[in-house]
C-alpha cells in the first residue's frame, strides 16, 4: 500500500470496465471521487478529484487527492478511494473502490517520527551542531578562542573559523570544532594542551577528546535581497518612508544607500533572500547604520519551525553616518524547507527605540549548499503557463512546488543546473522560440507550437502538437499531431492524428495511433519533396494519402484496420496493407498490395444501433446496407412473410440429390398429398402426381420374395 506524507498532492491511476466484458470503459455520469478515513463513516471530498479516459485512453482513469491536515487528513491513518457518483456502461459503480493509501504510517515513517531519535530529534541536534559551528570566532560571549591552542598542539589542522564554541551546560563542558584536511585518526584519543595560555580568557590544561565527529564542509555562497517592499511577508508589511535607493542599493558595498525614514515614529521592513532548495542560510552580512543616538533597531529573522519573528541583534543608533558591520549567525530553522518557504530566510528591521532613520549599504545572507538532493523532482523543471513565476533562482524557481511560467525561463534554468528534461503542467501552452535538441517534455493535455524551431532527438509526451519541426529524430508520444510539418526520422507513438502531417524525405514511423478529428488525417508527401517512406503500424481509423509519388520513391507500409483513401493527385509510389481496410482509390496510380491475410471491404454504413437488413437493399455483393428500423419487429415479420410465401408445385423431371429447401419440402409433399400409384403390370413403380394427375416422378420397386427394394427416384416422362 502507498505511503505518503501529510500535505502530499498525489495521482493514482484505476481502469474502469464493463461489468459484462471486461473490456475497459468510459466512467460517466459525472462521475466523483470520495475518501474514507479507517472505519470513519463521514467521507472526505475537499481536494478529491478524477480525470477520465487518461491520456486519450478510454477506461484508464487518474484520481488526484490533495491530503492535506486542512482537508481532513492525519498522519499514521489509513484511507480508501472511492467512487461516490458515476456509471460504468451505464450500470451504477458507487462504492467501487479504487485506491488505498496511508499517511505517514510505514515503519519507517513512524520511526522518524518518535521523540527520543527519530526526525525531531534529529533536527534538534543538527540544529545544536549548526549553532556550535556558527559560533566559532571569538572568546565572548561563552565561546573561547582556541586557534593558538590548536597551533601549538596540533599540525596538518585548519579551522575555518576563528574559534570555537562551548557549551558550558554539559559535563564535561563540550567544544565543536570545524576542520578540514585533520590530522584525526577514527577512533583516536586526543588530548589538546593550552601551552601557550594567551587568549586571555581561561586556563585550559588538557581537553580530552573522546569522539571526533568529522561533519562535511561547505563552500559559502552569498545571496542579495528580492524586492519585497511592497509585500506583506509573514504578516508584516513595510512601514517607512524610501527616501533613496531600492533593495538593489544592497547588493555592493559601493556608498549608495538604501535610505529609509520612519514613518510615524516606525519603521518596519522585510527583506526576502533566496538562498535555493539544498542550501542553508548560515549568517547575515549587514553593512549600515541607524540614527540617532539613543535609539535602536533590531534585526530579526523568521524561526520556520516556531513560525515567530526572533530577534538576533540589536543596533544600536548614533548621530553621524558611520558605516558599522554586523555578522549574525543563523541557525538551520531560520531557512525555509517546505512549500514556496523552500531555501527562503527572512530578515526583519523592526523598531526598538524609536528611530529616525535606517541607512543600509550592504545587506547579504551567507548560505553554504548542504549536499542536499537536487530541488527538482525527477530532475525535470515544472512549467506552468497560466502560473505567473518568471524568476529563474536555481533550486527555487522551476520546481514542482514553484513552476515558472514561461518557455524562457525554463531555458534559463536548465543552462544554470545542466537540466534539459522539462515537466509541464495540464493545460498548459508552449511556443518554442529556440533550439530544444536533445531536450525532453512530460505532461498530459498541453499545448505545443513547433514554431520552426529545431526538434533534434527532443521527446514530447503528451502534447497537441502543431506548426512546422525541424531536426531528426524527435519523438511525439501519446496526445495529438495536428497540422505539422515532419523532419526525418520523427517518431510518432500511441497519439491521435487530426490534420496534414506533411512529411519529410526520409523516413517516419507511427506506433499504435489513431484518428481524433471528424475528418480524415492526411499524409502529405508533398510536391517535389523526395523518396519518404512511412512505416504506419497498429493504426486505427481513417488516413488520406495524397501527393504520393511527386519526387522520388515514396512508401507507405501500414498495418491495422479502417478507411485508406488515395487522392486522386497521387501519381505514384507503393503502398502495403495488412488488416482489414475499406480502400478507396482515386488514383489509379499507385501499387496496392495485400498480403493473405488482409481483408477487404467496400462500404459499411450504420445509421442506429438497431438494423434490419433485406437482399433487396444489397448495393452490390461486398456492401451490406443497413438501415433505421426495430430489428425485433422486423426480423419477426420477415420471417413470417417468408413462411406464409406458397411455394409452387415441381415440374416434371429428376429429383436433384441437392435440393433447395423449397424443393425438397415440395417434393415431399406432393408425395403425401396428390395421387400415388403403384404400377404392377409389367415392371412395378411407384408413382409421384401433380395436382393435376402428371406424374412428375417415379422410382422402380422389385422384390424376390425375400428383399424388397426401391431404386433411386427418376423422371416421371
Amino acid at each position: 500500500m502507498r505511503d505518503i506524507t501529510l500535505e502530499d498532492t498525489f495521482q493514482h491511476d484505476f481502469t474502469t470496465r464493463q461489468f459484462s466484458d471486461g473490456v475497459p470503459t468510459l466512467l460517466a455520469g459525472s462521475p466523483v471521487l470520495s475518501v474514507l478515513e479507517g472505519n470513519n463513516a463521514t467521507p472526505i471530498t475537499a481536494g478529491v478529484s478524477v480525470s477520465v479516459s487518461r491520456a486519450s485512453v478510454v477506461g484508464l482513469n487518474e484520481a488526484t487527492v490533495v491530503a492535506t491536515a486542512a482537508n481532513g487528513y492525519e498522519a499514521g491513518k489509513s484511507y480508501s478511494i472511492y467512487i461516490s457518483a458515476g456509471t460504468v456502461g451505464g450500470v451504477s459503480v458507487i462504492g467501487e473502490v479504487v485506491g488505498a493509501f496511508t499517511v505517514a504510517a510505514s515503519a519507517a515513517a513512524v520511526d522518524l517520527a518518535n521523540s527520543t531519535d527519530g526526525l525531531g530529534a534529529i533536527k534538534t541536534d543538527t540544529a545544536s551542531i549548526i549553532d556550535l559551528v556558527n559560533g566559532l570566532g571569538g572568546s565572548t560571549g561563552g565561546s573561547v578562542s582556541i586557534q593558538t591552542l590548536l597551533d601549538n598542539t596540533l599540525t596538518g589542522v585548519s579551522i575555518n573559523n576563528g574559534g570555537a564554541a562551548v557549551d558550558k551546560g554539559t559535563s564535561p563542558p563540550t567544544v565543536g570544532i570545524p576542520v578540514t584536511d585533520h590530522a584525526f585518526v577514527a577512533g583516536q584519543q586526543v588530548t589538546l594542551a593550552n601551552t601557550a595560555s594567551n587568549d586571555g580568557s581561561f586556563d585550559v590544561d588538557s581537553v580530552s577528546v573522546n569522539e571526533v565527529v568529522i561533519l562535511k564542509t561547505f563552500a559559502a555562497e552569498t545571496f542579495g535581497a528580492d524586492d519585497t517592499i511592497s509585500s506583506t511577508v509573514k504578516t508584516v508589511g513595510f512601514v517607512g518612508s524610501v527616501q533613496a535607493g531600492t533593495v538593489v542599493s544592497t547588493e555592493a558595498l559601493d556608498g549608495t544607500l538604501h535610505d529609509i525614514d520612519a514613518s510615524g515614529s516606525d519603521i518596519d521592513i522585510v527583506y526576502t533572500f533566496n538562498v535555493g532548495a539544498g542550501r542553508t542560510g548560515t549568517e547575515i552580512i549587514f553593512h549600515g547604520f541607524v540614527q540617532t543616538n539613543n535609539d535602536a533597531m533590531d534585526i530579526e529573522v523568521w524561526d520556520h519551525v516556531g513560525e515567530d519573528w526572533e530577534v538576533l541583534r540589536t543596533i544600536a543608533g548614533i548621530n553621524g553616518t558611520t558605516v558599522s558591520t554586523q555578522e549574525v549567525a543563523l541557525l538551520l530553522k531560520h531557512t525555509g524547507t517546505t512549500g514556496l518557504d523552500t531555501g527562503r530566510v527572512y530578515v526583519r528591521f523592526d523598531l526598538n527605540v524609536a528611530p529616525t532613520n535606517l541607512s543600509i549599504d550592504q545587506l547579504l545572507v551567507e548560505a553554504i549548499n548542504t549536499g542536499a538532493l537536487s530541488a527538482y523532482e525527477n530532475g525535470q523543471i515544472w512549467i506552468n503557463t497560466n502560473a505567473s513565476n518568471t524568476n529563474t533562482v536555481a533550486d527555487v524557481d522551476g520546481t514542482s512546488r514553484r513552476p515558472v511560467s514561461t518557455i524562457a525561463a525554463a531555458k534559463t534554468l536548465s543552462t544554470s543546473t545542466g537540466l534539459s528534461d522539462f515537466h509541464v503542467i495540464n493545460g498548459s501552452s508552449i511556443t518554442l522560440a529556440e533550439n530544444t535538441d536533445n531536450e525532453s517534455y512530460f505532461g498530459d493535455n498541453w499545448t505545443l507550437a513547433l514554431n520552426g524551431q529545431s526538434c533534434a532527438g527532443a521527446h514530447f509526451q503528451g502534447s497537441t502538437a502543431s506548426g512546422v519541426q525541424t531536426g531528426s529524430g524527435a519523438d511525439f508520444s501519446g496526445g495529438e499531431v495536428k497540422t505539422v510539418t515532419l523532419a526525418d526520422d520523427v517518431h510518432v507513438d500511441s497519439a491521435g492524428l487530426d490534420g496534414t502531417i506533411t512529411l519529410p524525405a526520409g523516413t517516419v514511423q507511427f506506433e499504435n495511433c489513431h484518428n481524433t478529428g471528424t475528418t480524415n488525417p492526411v499524409f502529405d508527401y508533398g510536391d517535389a519533396v523526395g523518396s519518404t517512406t512511412v512505416h504506419c503500424h497498429g493504426y486505427g481509423g481513417h488516413i488520406e494519402v495524397q501527393n504520393m509519388g511527386d519526387s522520388g520513391t515514396d512508401a507507405l507500409h501500414l498495418t491495422g484496420h479502417g478507411e485508406l483513401v488515395v487522392n486522386a493527385n497521387c501519381v505514384g509510389g507503393t503502398i502495403d496493407i495488412q488488416g482489414v481496410w475499406e480502400i478507396t482509390d482515386s488514383s489509379g496510380n499507385v501499387t496496392i498490395t495485400k498480403d493473405d491475410i488482409t481483408t477487404e471491404v467496400t462500404a459499411v454504413k450504420v445509421t442506429t444501433d438497431k438494423f434490419a437488413f433485406t437482399v433487396a437493399n444489397q448495393v452490390d455483393a461486398n456492401t451490406l446496407q443497413i438501415e433505421s428500423a426495430d430489428a425485433t419487429d422486423t426480423l419477426l415479420a420477415a420471417a413470417n412473410a417468408a413462411l406464409d410465401t406458397a411455394i409452387s408445385e415441381l415440374s416434371q423431371g429428376i429429383p436433384t440429390a441437392t435440393p433447395t429447401m423449397r424443393t425438397a419440402l415440395m417434393l415431399m409433399y406432393m408425395a403425401l398429398r396428390n395421387k400415388l400409384d403403384v404400377a404392377t403390370s409389367g415392371t412395378d413403380t411407384l408413382e409421384v402426381h401433380s395436382d393435376d394427375g402428371t406424374r412428375i416422378a417415379q422410382k422402380l420397386l422389385t422384390d424376390d420374395g425375400s428383399d424388397y427394394s426401391e431404386a433411386k427416384m427418376s423422371s416421371g416422362a
